[in-house]
């Protein structure tokens, strides 16, 4: 996989993201969170837990609910892309 070391935490993302450096991945903005999860595990609970989080955190913050919603719709294109087969 292209890259595989950055998409999660520790040094490889923090290469990609120098903002975070020398910052514990627990530590890391909920935004970052949510990016990590979307990327790896976009079906799991705790994605859609920080989903929700940052969606409240990014209401009047421009900034914010432009980068949440690229990572939405990275998502949606992801679930989107899966073969699906009926039962």
């Amino acid at each position: 996989m292209d890259q595989g070391f950055a998409r999660l935490p520790g040094a490889g993302y923090e290469a990609l993201h120098p903002e975070l450096k020398d910052t514990n991945p627990e530590d890391y903005p909920d935004i970052n969170k949510l990016a990590i999860l979307a990327d790896v595990a976009p079906y799991s609970r705790e994605y859609n837990t920080y989903r929700q989080k940052v969606g409240k955190e990014a209401k009047g913050n421009t900034e914010l609910e432009i980068e949440y919603e690229k990572i939405l719709d990275r998502v949606r294109q992801t679930r989107e892309s899966v073969i699906r087969m009926n039962d």
